[in-house]
């Protein structure tokens, strides 16, 4: 049986999703049911061609409401189990999670706190590790969050208030740290809530609620 994960890109979903759904930062999502914690959740997905050792395939939920983000190993019937250590400690009100195209990284929204936590993730258990430097300065109230298909730039849309709504853009190094790019941000329109780039990595579009 095909795996239903199998067609969902890896950077990162870029939406605040209903409970029992999920969307994807690219055209594609999926309707696996993830633990209900309460709160509105972004979810990512790391998929087994990240982790070509490990065969692992792990699930993170950016737990909007709270300090944390929770993960998840995927088992090969879909079943959920909490990564040890589960939930990790990111930024206050984290709304949006990405996942580089490695799956060597890991990037949280952090609404509350105006900036981005950066993770590593280990390849063989999925448990989360704050990147020296983290949390790396966003725009105002950062909601949702995307990685590009090369895995160099992440881009976070900003809520605002609507006079300051707007798109940061990072370049990601090797380390998996972030900084800004020149110019960055780059306006947008009211309240812009979420983030998504195009397969090619040549478009960035960001909906204004």
């Amino acid at each position: 049986m095909r795996n239903p994960f199998a067609a969902l890109p890896i950077a990162a979903v870029a939406a605040v999703a209903l409970l029992s759904a999920c969307s994807s930062a690219g055209s594609q999502g999926s309707n696996a049911t993830l633990p209900s914690t309460g709160v509105s959740q972004s979810r990512a997905f790391a998929r087994p061609e990240a982790f070509p050792d490990a065969g692992a395939e792990f699930a993170y939920e950016a737990n909007e409401g709270s300090t944390n983000v929770s993960a998840f190993k995927i088992a090969s019937d879909g079943a959920l189990t909490p990564v040890k250590g589960s939930p990790f400690n990111a930024g206050s009100n984290p709304s949006g999670v990405a996942v580089d195209p490695t799956g060597k990284f890991a990037y949280t929204s952090n609404a509350g706190s105006a900036n981005v936590s950066a993770f590593t993730i280990d390849a063989s258990t999925g448990a989360l590790k704050q990147l020296k430097g983290s949390p790396f300065a966003g725009g105002t109230s950062p909601s949702g969050i995307a990685v590009d298909s090369s895995g160099k730039f992440a881009f976070v849309s900003n809520v605002g208030p609507s006079s300051s709504s707007n798109v940061s853009a990072f370049s990601i190094a090797s380390s998996g740290a972030l900084t800004q790019v020149k110019g960055s941000p780059f306006a947008a329109g009211t309240s812009a809530q979420y983030v998504a780039v195009d397969p090619s990595g040549k478009f960035v579009y960001v909906p204004n609620a």
